[in-house]
Formats: C-alpha cells, structure tokens, sequence
C-alpha cells in the first residue's frame, strides 16, 4: 500500500489513529491516535523545522505535556496549564546548560534552576508580577565556587547581596559592605562615591 495518509476507524466508523507523511517538503510523518469520539489525544511528530516531539493532548486538543528533541539537538520536557499557558520546562542544550523553569497558572515565570558545565548553578526567584526577586547562585571554580545570595527590590534594583566571607546592603545611593577577604573584618560605609564611615 502506497498513501500520503492512513487512516484508522473502529467499527463505528469514528477516526481512532491517523499516520500522515505530511503537507510539505518541510514536514514529516506524524501518527495522531484519537480517543473513542475521535479526539486527538497522543501525537508522535517529526519535520524539519522543530525536531521530533512526543504530544499528549487534552478533551480540547491542546498539548499539555510534550516532549521535544529539537533540529540544534536541544531536548525538553514540558507540563503546561491551559490555553497553552507553560507550567513546567526541564530542558537541556547542546552548549550544556540544563535548566528548570516553574510558572504558575498564568503562565508567568515564578522560579528557574539553571546549571551550566563550568560549574555554575543558580536558583532564580520572581515575584506574582514576575519581576526578580532574589538569586542564590554558585559561581564556579573561576571565583572559588563561591556561594551568592541576592535580594533585589521591586524596580530590579539589587538591595542586598551575601557572599562568603562578605554582605553587602544598598538603598539608593547609601550601600554597607562587610567583608572578610583582606587583612580581616572590615566594615565600611558609603554615600554616593564618597565613604562616610570605616571600621576598623
């Protein structure tokens, strides 16, 4: 049997899979398997443009988890609300950056895990508004694998900042700063460019 299309009824006639080569030069085959009133419920796709993916539909048609190995050899995993509002993507790239992104139902991003293969790794964390809040990162074996947490305000401006061995406060344009790196303890107070107070 030579066919662009098959498709695959039950005995009452309704549509129960379907294998398609595709409409175009760009498109490849796709086996779409439908539930008893003939919705679509499971895709298994490939064409030139987005790669291969895995799609499990919902009652309206819409993908709600899929995964995908993309053409740049990109992989991801992905559990979405409705309407196509994105919930969770675990996904990894071929210049070895591994991720993890949570939004909630609206479809805004709340908090992402991103590991990279220098070592680095941080936890990003925004507000309901999706504007970021605050970060705790590993630099990497570049800057001795140091831990940083970061507090930001809700403009994006950074209010405090904690490394080891030193914090950091701002507000405007007073800052603080402690730090342990030189000689020892030194705290040291700012205004502007100008520094108004030192200890030791």
């Amino acid at each position: 049997v030579v066919t662009r299309t098959l498709v695959i009824v039950d005995q009452h006639g309704i549509q129960r899979a379907r294998l398609s080569a595709g409409a175009d030069e760009n498109d490849g085959p796709a086996l779409i398997f439908s539930d008893r009133r003939g919705k679509a419920r499971l895709q298994i796709s490939f064409d030139d443009r987005s790669g291969t993916g895995l799609y499990f539909l919902d009652q309206g048609g819409e993908p709600r988890v899929h995964m995908q190995l993309a053409n740049d050899e990109s992989a991801h995993l992905a559990f979405d609300w409705a309407k196509r509002k994105s919930g969770v993507v675990m996904g990894v790239s071929p210049e070895g950056t591994a991720a993890l992104v949570v939004s909630g139902s609206s479809g805004r991003e709340s908090a992402s895990i991103n590991a990279t293969g220098k070592g680095e790794a941080a936890l990003i964390l925004d507000d309901s508004l999706g504007r970021l809040r605050s970060t705790f990162e590993v630099l990497g074996p570049d800057y001795g694998n140091s831990p940083v947490i970061r507090l930001y305000d809700s403009a994006g401006g950074m209010r405090a900042s904690l490394v080891a061995g030193g914090l950091n406060l701002s507000r405007g344009e007073s800052e603080a700063e402690l730090d342990t790196w030189s000689k020892g303890p030194r705290l040291s107070l700012r205004s502007g460019k100008s520094e108004v107070g030192h200890l030791p």
